[in-house]
């Protein structure tokens, strides 16, 4: 069952709008499976992204909690303030910015913390689905490691050379150069990435369990009834 949720997690994570719900089962077929498996790497994998997820949320809700009324307290500065001279930060505004700057940090904080966590979540989750395709005997599932790992090499060199190519042609309009050659790289990185998904996603759905596999490399495959095999050629 947490293979199968492995699968679907993965598959969803392929899926514009909807992929965040890949993103929170994720983390949790890792523990389930690793459990399951008695893999310490994959049930680690799965609570450090458990965690940085979990963080996430809390850092986006504060900073959001503390924008909010900012921006209703300005917008109502600018209403109430209409035909009057312009405040650069009115009363209430900076009042209540001194209030809900500690809340952002903090928000702010978190969310820093969240990041560093899921960099090692994911370099955690690649070296756990290789494993995983060794166990496994799933070609798909290590050519999924393999795709990810290009296209974050493949994200980080177009952004260094974009920005290595903007800086020293700074004065000469090389700020469409930036955005497009920023936007390539992240639509190759981005498709590497959605392919990586899949393969992923369908290497769990349609791999066997390794005591099946042992079973057909003998000619047995496993009978319905838990704990007994059958021969596979009669008599």
């Amino acid at each position: 069952m947490s293979k199968t949720l492995l699968g679907i997690s993965y598959i969803l994570l392929a899926i514009p709008y909807i992929n965040i719900i890949g993103a929170i089962l994720l983390p949790i077929a890792w523990i389930v499976e690793g459990r399951r498996r008695k893999r310490g790497l994959w049930t680690a994998t799965g609570i450090l992204g458990l965690i940085s997820i979990i963080l996430i949320i809390v850092g986006m809700v504060a900073l959001i909690g503390a924008l909010l009324p900012l921006i209703s307290s300005l917008q109502h500065e600018i209403t109430i303030g209409q035909g009057q001279p312009p405040q650069a930060f009115p009363g209430n505004f900076t009042e209540g910015l001194l209030k809900k700057t500690p809340v952002g940090l903090a928000g702010i904080a978190v969310i820093a913390i969240a990041s560093l966590l899921y960099v090692v979540y994911f370099i955690l989750m690649l070296a756990s689905l290789y494993q995983a395709g060794s166990l496994y005997r799933s070609g798909l599932i290590k050519a999924s490691a393999i795709l990810y790992i290009a296209g974050i090499v493949v994200a980080i060199l177009f952004v260094v050379f974009v920005i290595t190519q903007a800086t020293s042609h700074a004065a000469s309009g090389a700020g469409g150069m930036f955005v497009g050659g920023l936007l390539v790289g992240v639509i190759i990185a981005g498709i590497l990435l959605f392919i990586a998904n899949i393969l992923a996603g369908i290497g769990f759905l349609t791999a066997k369990e390794p005591e099946e596999q042992q079973y057909y490399a003998y000619g047995y495959a496993p009978s319905a009834s838990e704990g007994t095999v059958q021969t596979g050629g009669g008599g």
